[in-house]
């Protein structure tokens, strides 16, 4: 499919993210690995929807991994698209969302004890999201990244060269695809890595069966993205590879 050619009129939008949205699965490599995570987490998830006996501390720590897992799914499925048409800048403030919800994950898993599931569950959580980040090791330059994404922030827009010292701020979606990778590929780590707290914590045990080959698949597809595609986020924050962390 050819791209729109450099015109100016008001339908140019709806062409370009046509385009964008056409080629996504044959551009961007790390699309299906991020799309198949997510179809994973939706199925080890179906069950386990309905809320547990918040009164016990079983119950609540289920209760926050199952609806932190579901707001991950669903904002998972969101970003893959809006990074698809060709929107990778508005889709930060998504992502942070999704590593948030990991992030919180993680804290509720430690705390044997409730409370921290507790206190999120009445919105209450013990900790801002900067300093969430900081206590599960995240970069401060990188989260300092997503949440200026979160806000109106001129430093955010997509731009690229016109002419001596000019910069155009482009208006139309755009490909960029290293980026859009290192995205997916973020996206894929974190779901995969949920996927593994809801088998243990909501089902009691690892996955089995087709699952856990889906699992190992997604897995094995991940770590080929992040050799190719996972510096380049980082390069323009704090210089430093992630590594993943092993559940």
């Amino acid at each position: 499919m050819r791209a729109p050619k450099a015109i100016y009129g008001s339908h140019a939008v709806a062409q370009w993210e046509y385009y964008l949205h056409t080629t996504a699965p044959t551009e961007l490599e790390a699309l299906p690995v991020a799309w198949g995570a997510t179809l994973l987490l939706y199925d080890v998830l179906v069950g386990n929807e309905a809320s547990q006996d918040e009164n016990t501390t079983d119950g609540r720590r289920k209760t926050a991994i199952a609806h932190l897992s579901t707001i991950m799914l669903r904002t998972s499925r969101a970003c893959i698209r809006v990074i698809a048409l060709g929107y990778v800048q508005e889709s930060v403030a998504l992502k942070r969302r999704i590593t948030e919800a990991a992030h919180r994950t993680e804290k509720v898993h430690a705390d044997s004890g409730g409370e921290y599931a507790r206190r999120w569950l009445d919105g209450k959580p013990p900790a801002a999201s900067g300093k969430l980040a900081r206590s599960v090791g995240q970069s401060e330059h990188q989260w300092a990244f997503y949440s200026r994404a979160a806000h109106a922030d001129a430093r955010i827009l997509p731009t690229k060269p016109e002419g001596r010292g000019n910069r155009l701020i482009l208006l139309t979606p755009n490909r960029d695809a290293k980026a859009a990778n290192a995205f997916l590929t973020e996206i894929a780590i974190e779901v995969a890595d949920q996927i593994v707290i809801v088998a243990r914590e909501l089902h009691g045990s690892e996955l089995s069966g087709h699952k856990r080959e889906r699992l190992r698949e997604i897995n094995r597809d991940i770590q080929t993205m992040t050799t190719r595609y996972y510096y380049g986020v980082s390069e323009g924050l704090d210089r430093m590879a992630r590594t993943r962390k092993r559940r």
